[in-house]
């Protein structure tokens, strides 16, 4: 069959693959359909992508268009350590190519696999042929937005297979490349790069963003901005008011890395005298020790309100007694060997959508010891007052929810949707979120990091989303040096312009 040139420009997309395969270039999937190629299409992408039925398909396209490795190299880079020498090759990789994938993650990468698999599945009756060119050509059109030529999507392409191979050299690819640029009769060659696909592309209302429906349990005022990270903090008196699981699933786990995981072996000794001595300031004073690293090493799994070097402290102080309070209790010991033994019983499907899929039966027995493990645990924080320590006041029941939502973060996406949405009901995190125009509030500056804050009208304290400072806005304070508006640190009495380092004193 012969498609028009910008059907044609799609399926170029998959030029590597096609070199690859030894498949046509001129082909939806590389081969067209027959009586050969269904079942080759079919068992490709059951080897490859876990696919063996229509939703099973859909839920790959739109993994590949959603988040693909991109999502996993931008949680690459938002994970960087400060010391390079202590990146593995993925981050090393992300680090070396910040610019490009903050501007368009690995979209090349996960484009081309997206062609071939949309064409593998129109054949194998997944999508039909109408639909598969629909995908196709919104995803062109993105690609073509994202880079300038052949040339900047090749490199790009190879870059997404670098990082996708933990940095590997791929004889294939490389040839793969080199015969599309060399040979004249290339697809890449021969299609201009800006040809007229047919697909317009509206820009999104930058103004309008999706976030959690909240009520500050505080002083009842509505949430109006998205939160910067899972811990949603109220814009009118600055009180942690909610959890939102969506948006903490943004960015993946964080790994706290080498340096701590030598730390943590380091200490495991003193820790375990400690415990079988029943010495708890010497358990209390390493734990310490070990959160105080976390924290450093995942910004993103902490509050970031740790930025606040007296926050921080009392955060660490609040995790180690939890951890101290946990490990001299024969229950809580208990509860974590039941955990343990049903966490090895787990089994595991083959993986779908480049995800490992969790077998729900063994699963189900492990959440039942979670869920009495945590249960016993939220008692136990409640009456030993740990839950008293949280540096925010929050109270036991957000607590909790923030405590489930760290094993449904890890386990969500390896569950059946009925399955993961059941966790979500059970654990309190299935949200509800609203579409709003974001405003951005009468400008002021912290006084703690001299950052621009929006102050939302009526609003009385707030937290810098810069330095975690909670701040006073509701009596901001010109700067007698420099006239920059500026709100001081909640319990701030005097302090000195971040701008012009001018004295300001706070009267009353």
């Amino acid at each position: 069959m012969t498609y028009p040139s910008r059907q044609l420009w799609a399926l170029a997309l998959a030029g590597v693959l096609n070199e690859m395969y030894s498949a046509h270039h001129d082909e939806l999937g590389g081969w067209g359909d027959n009586e050969h190629t269904r079942p080759w299409c079919k068992n490709t992408l059951r080897d490859l992508y876990g696919v063996n039925s229509a939703p099973e398909f859909h839920d790959t396209i739109k993994w590949l268009l959603g988040s693909g490795q991109s999502a996993e190299a931008k949680q690459a880079l938002s994970t960087l350590a400060p010391d390079p020498r202590m990146d593995d090759p993925k981050h090393a990789i992300a680090r070396a190519n910040r610019a490009q994938i903050d501007r368009a993650g690995l979209m090349a990468w996960d484009t081309g696999r997206l062609v071939a698999v949309v064409g593998w599945g129109t054949w194998s009756g997944y999508v039909s042929a109408q639909d598969a060119w629909q995908i196709l050509l919104v995803a062109s059109a993105r690609v073509q937005k994202a880079y300038d030529s052949w040339s900047a999507y090749g490199e790009a392409y190879e870059l997404g297979r670098l990082f996708w191979s933990n940095g590997a050299q791929h004889d294939g690819t490389r040839n793969a490349l080199a015969k599309l640029f060399g040979d004249p009769r290339s697809p890449w060659m021969t299609l201009p790069w800006a040809l007229d696909l047919g697909v317009t592309m509206l820009a999104p209302n930058k103004n309008v963003e999706r976030f959690k429906r909240t009520v500050c349990p505080t002083c009842g005022a509505p949430k109006t901005r998205p939160s910067v990270t899972g811990y949603v903090y109220c814009d009118f008196c600055g009180a942690l008011s909610d959890y939102d699981f969506a948006k903490a699933c943004e960015r993946k786990l964080e790994q706290p890395g080498p340096a701590y995981e030598q730390l943590s072996a380091q200490l495991a000794p003193a820790l375990a005298a400690a415990k079988s001595r029943g010495d708890l300031d010497a358990y209390r004073v390493a734990q310490r020790q070990l959160f105080y690293n976390f924290v450093t090493m995942c910004p993103n799994s902490v509050p970031f309100r740790t930025k606040d070097p007296e926050y921080r402290a009392r955060y660490v102080a609040y995790m180690a007694e939890a951890a101290l309070v946990t490990a001299f209790d024969q229950l809580a010991d208990q509860h974590g060997a039941a955990v343990q033994a049903t966490t090895t019983r787990l089994s595991f499907q083959a993986p779908k959508a480049g995800m490992i899929k969790v077998d729900g039966p063994s699963f189900d027995g492990m959440v039942a010891a979670v869920f009495a493990q945590q249960e016993y645990l939220a008692w136990l924080h409640e009456t030993r007052g740990v839950y008293a320590m949280q540096p925010d006041g929050a109270g036991g029941e957000l607590q909790r929810r923030i405590g489930y939502s760290m094993f449904a973060q890890a386990w969500v996406p390896m569950l059946d949707d009925a399955r993961a949405a059941h966790l979500l009901e059970r654990t309190k995190l299935k949200s509800e979120f609203v579409e709003s125009e974001v405003k951005a509030g009468e400008p002021s500056t912290c006084g703690a990091c001299g950052a621009t804050v929006g102050v939302m009208q009526g609003a009385k304290k707030m937290v810098c989303e810069h330095c975690g400072h909670k701040l006073d806005v509701g009596s901001k304070l010109p700067c007698t040096g420099c006239g920059a508006s500026l709100s001081p640190g909640e319990n701030q009495k005097s302090f000195s312009c971040p701008h012009c380092r001018v004295m300001v004193q706070r009267i009353g």
